[in-house]
């Protein structure tokens, strides 16, 4: 399994500033060749990785919020070059409220509740995970807050980490539930996305404390990152 992080970072503070190495623009993972929630910049992202959006067999939209959402119009028009239609996984408000007439003629829409690896999650809004299985188990959070047996066992996880305390995160994961995620699951390999500007100036903080309290690895996703897993 291969995992292009083509843009890592959320929240509106990171979809304005776009710093370099985590803005915003979702991922791709092959040999599934999903792309998982295209963001403000994604298209553009995404060729410059050699990302060939012909060859993308589905895409893959969490929710509604623009940092998961803002580029997959373009992203639509890219796979589709308006000849043939492309699956979208997603939530009943992305395909209500963000798609036009025009894109949904382009698009094979599936509510996530039918998909079998779809995990539903808590963010206050229509939401969901992905559970990807090639040899090893890969999850994505999308944007949640955590609860004990939320998520089955995996190898790895990529965790939208907004906060450091559970005190501070709202309806988003803090850095102290993604520790208690990692244990629970037993993942070894622990892929930091999403982020938040305070996070941004701590990252070497977060790998270390990760990797002293859990047995994973702790990478930090950023623009242009690829991993086989």
């Amino acid at each position: 399994m291969r995992i292009y992080f083509v843009g890592p970072g959320g929240t509106r503070h990171l979809i304005a500033k776009q710093p370099p190495g985590f803005g915003t623009g979702g991922f791709y993972v092959e040999p599934f060749n999903y792309y998982i929630d295209p963001g403000p910049a994604a298209l553009y992202k995404a060729l410059r990785m050699g990302i060939n959006p012909e060859k993308i067999k589905a895409l893959i939209v969490t929710h509604h919020h623009l940092d998961h959402t803002g580029d997959m119009l373009a992203m639509i028009e890219a796979i589709t070059k308006t000849e043939k239609k492309v699956p979208l996984i997603t939530t009943s408000l992305v395909y209500e409220e963000r798609i036009d007439d025009y894109h949904k003629n382009l698009v094979m829409y599936r509510h996530f509740s039918e998909w079998s690896r779809a995990i539903p999650v808590k963010h206050g809004t229509e939401c969901f995970g992905v559970l990807l299985e090639e040899e090893k188990r890969l999850l994505y959070t999308s944007d949640t807050t955590y609860e004990k047996g939320m998520f089955p066992d995996v190898d790895a996880v990529i965790g939208n980490v907004v906060v450091f305390r559970d005190s501070q995160s709202g309806k988003h994961l803090s850095l102290d539930s993604f520790i208690n995620l990692i244990q629970d699951t037993g993942a070894k390999i622990a892929f930091v996305a999403h982020f938040s500007p305070p996070l941004l100036y701590r990252l070497q903080e977060i790998k270390e404390r990760i990797e002293s309290e859990t047995d994973a690895k702790a990478i930090i996703a950023r623009e242009g990152l690829i991993y086989d897993l």
